[in-house]
């Protein structure tokens, strides 16, 4: 029967208490009719069996066995059986038991075999109420076998009577019990243990849990919980200690639980196998943050409360400065410096944390949101440059200190880069830092709202050195309109420009190319050019010369630096030019003229065309 249990330590009077005798029964066992007899596998007083009998099983038990071979022998007739009966106890009344027992039919020469053999049990009773009976009938092909018998019943009473007995069909035969000492099965019923829940996961190896406590109510009156660790009831239990105290086990491991009988003293369960498994695992858990990153401006505020970032768990929180919990924690996580923290769950009972290894959604950062936060001291603080010599090479007079600085150029909010003449930021201010001549200048940050610099002495710095200062000149050419009728002429005008901030050295010249469909004609005193309007030129200042291919001005006068000079000149279409020419009039900057240093900006050129 599956599920019941050898209820070992629970006696039965054995039927092997006595030697051979007549008119007797084993020790604890009544007679309730006819002549009982204990015999062995020959007879027994004045009765000698007709054919061989076995050994009755009971001799080979290995604890307390039958060494005398003997059993219990009851002879019947048609109209008187000796009966005999036998009260044992220790039953949990609702508990379900099976009683194990070996029956055999056995004759005398000239007589018959027993028909059947009856085991009957009822309550103890002044008027006995039969609980059940269990009836094995022979017939020829199991006379002189020892026939193994069950019998099932649920105890109503911690006392029951059991009666055995015979019956012949016609003459006289013999039928014969070997009971052993520890005969029942035992089971509680109720089926399968049941939980409030049937499984939980905690993110700490060290926690416990009371695994009495997911014991859903009530449970079969006169059992007890117990639990184990494999589902096998033969398999070690765990004690209360244990139970109350579980630990995690690995994933795919559970706890079993079973029903056994409380007080009695004899192995009771309700199953041989449990189905009622409970898992308990660790799960490791990365702490769960609001955010993971915060700044402060290190002048209103010089920490960051960790605690406020904690999102809502059942667990506490301990930060630390390193992603492995090695170390003092941090000692107050309401102010926490600048730096990276990490946060991980604790168990303050088992002194274990929800894992090892803070992954980077755990970790929290309190950067600096100005360069107030910077430390002087810290070389890192420094504005790194990409160098720190601009050897200007001529006819480039000035250096661009931004073009030292790293890119691309991350900085706070309202934050600037400003240049100093002096390493402390005290005087000398630059300007223009595109266009520095020749000194020592050195980067700073400024946060212009809170007004500090990123250090007070700066290390970064950049030599300047221009060993020429020479003019920049370009020119344009201006004119009202480009198409041209038969017999149209306009005036246009060439612009010189310095901005290099320094004036011409030297003579300047410029060349006009010349176009076959239109004649250029210059007058040689200065006077006013009809173009928007009408601007002044210089003409008198420069003089004229021509060869088949250009007109050349030059003058001598210094152009004064940031300065421009205009030059007036005619364009007249030539009489017998077609319409549909188009040309270019150039106006360049001679090379280096003026002590100009850089010739890539020197030319100006305008289409024009004929028109009818």
């Amino acid at each position: 029967m599956a599920g019941i249990q050898l209820a070992y330590g629970q006696v039965f009077p054995e039927t092997f208490t006595s030697a051979v005798c007549s008119n007797c029964v084993p020790l604890g066992y009544s007679i309730v009719s006819g002549e009982p007899a204990v015999s062995n596998i020959v007879g027994y007083q004045g009765v000698q069996w007709a054919s061989a009998i076995p050994f009755p099983p009971s001799k080979d038990e290995v604890i307390f066995p039958n060494t005398n071979s003997v059993f219990l022998s009851l002879k019947s007739t048609g109209t008187q059986s000796a009966k005999v009966k036998v009260i044992s106890g220790g039953f949990v009344p609702g508990f379900e038991y099976t009683i194990s027992y070996y029956v055999l039919t056995s004759r005398e020469q000239f007589s018959s075999y027993g028909s059947s053999a009856t085991l009957q049990i009822a309550t103890t009773d002044q008027l006995p109420a039969i609980i059940a009976t269990g009836v094995t009938n022979f017939n020829s092909n199991n006379a002189n076998q020892w026939l193994l018998q069950e019998l099932t019943f649920k105890a109503p009473a911690a006392e029951l009577q059991f009666t055995l007995y015979g019956a012949t069909i016609g003459g006289t035969g013999h039928v014969n019990f070997d009971i052993y000492s520890r005969p029942f099965k035992c089971k509680i019923p109720g089926g399968q243990v049941k939980f409030i829940r049937d499984s939980d996961i905690t993110p700490f190896p060290c926690e416990t849990e009371n695994l009495y406590e997911n014991i859903k109510l009530p449970i079969p009156a006169g059992a007890q919980v117990i639990w184990k660790a494999n589902p096998e009831v033969t398999s070690a239990t765990l004690t209360t200690q244990q139970a109350s105290n579980a630990s995690p086990l690995p994933s795919g491991q559970h706890y079993y639980a079973f029903y056994k009988g409380e007080n009695i003293p004899y192995e009771c369960y309700n199953t041989e196998f449990s189905n009622a498994e409970y898992s308990f695992t660790s799960v490791e858990t990365q702490a769960q943050l609001i955010s993971n990153s915060a700044t402060i401006n290190c002048v209103d505020k010089n920490s960051f409360d960790l605690t406020s970032q904690k999102a809502q768990s059942p667990y506490e929180v301990r930060w630390f400065n390193n992603d492995a919990h090695t170390g003092s924690m941090v000692s107050n996580p309401t102010q926490a410096p600048l730096g990276t923290y990490y946060a991980f769950y604790y168990n303050s009972d088992g002194n274990c944390y929800s894992t090892n290894k803070a992954l980077l959604t755990s970790a929290f950062t309190v950067s600096p949101a100005t360069i107030c936060c910077n430390n002087p001291n810290n070389p890192a603080s420094q504005i790194p440059l990409s160098g720190s010599t601009a050897d200007v090479a001529c006819p480039m007079q000035t250096a661009d200190l931004t073009s030292f600085l790293p890119q691309p150029l991350n900085l706070p909010p309202n934050t600037v880069i400003e240049w100093f003449t002096t390493a402390d930021h005290s005087t000398g201010k630059v300007d223009d830092p595109t266009a520095v001549t020749t000194g020592t200048y050195y980067a700073f940050s400024h946060d212009l709202t809170y007004g500090c610099y990123n250090t007070i002495l700066s290390s970064s710095f950049v030599n300047v050195n221009t060993p020429c200062a020479a003019a920049e000149l370009t020119t344009t050419l201006d004119i009202d309109g480009l198409n041209f009728k038969e017999g149209t002429e306009r005036d246009f005008v060439v612009n010189i420009f310095e901005t290099a901030g320094f004036g011409t050295n030297g003579n300047t010249s410029f060349r006009i190319s010349k176009v076959g469909a239109f004649d250029i004609t210059f007058p040689t005193n200065s006077g006013t050019s009809n173009v928007f309007g009408g601007v002044n030129n210089s003409n008198g200042n420069w003089a004229f010369s021509e060869d088949p291919n250009f007109i050349t001005a030059s003058s001598n006068m210094a152009l004064p630096a940031n300065s421009q000079t205009t030059i007036g000149f005619k364009i007249k279409r030539k009489p017998d030019k077609p319409a549909g020419i188009i040309q270019n009039v150039t106006a360049v900057i001679v090379t280096s003229s003026g002590g100009d240093k850089n010739g890539y900006n020197n030319a100006a050129v305008t289409a024009v065309s004929t028109t009818k």
